[in-house]
């Protein structure tokens, strides 16, 4: 056998094992903090009465700021007419007015 053909046959052999090590041990990690961030999540979760009212919490204020935001969009919607009010109207000016 030749010593290229015997070097890419260990080549190949070679990372075909690495590759295997690697996904085992990036699977094995996977499952330890699967595990573990199960566990934490039970040691550090609230009751479900708690949940509950934090979510009503962030509810009250994200409608909060949807209504903010609908009074900013119809003040700018007020605004812009009025500017394209005063535009369209003729301009009267006391010179124009004497003539």
């Amino acid at each position: 056998m030749e010593p290229n053909t015997l070097f890419l046959l260990l080549a190949g052999l070679a990372c075909s094992i690495i590759m295997g090590v690697m996904m085992w041990l990036m699977n094995k990690n996977m499952r330890h903090q699967q595990t573990h961030s199960a566990s934490d999540g039970k040691q550090k979760g609230m009751s479900a009465a708690s949940r509950l009212v934090e979510l009503r919490e962030q509810r009250q204020i994200l409608e909060d700021e949807i209504a903010e935001l609908t009074q900013i969009t119809e003040l700018e919607e007020q605004h812009k007419a009025l500017l394209t009010d005063s535009l369209s109207a003729p301009d009267v000016t006391p010179i124009s007015a004497m003539r």
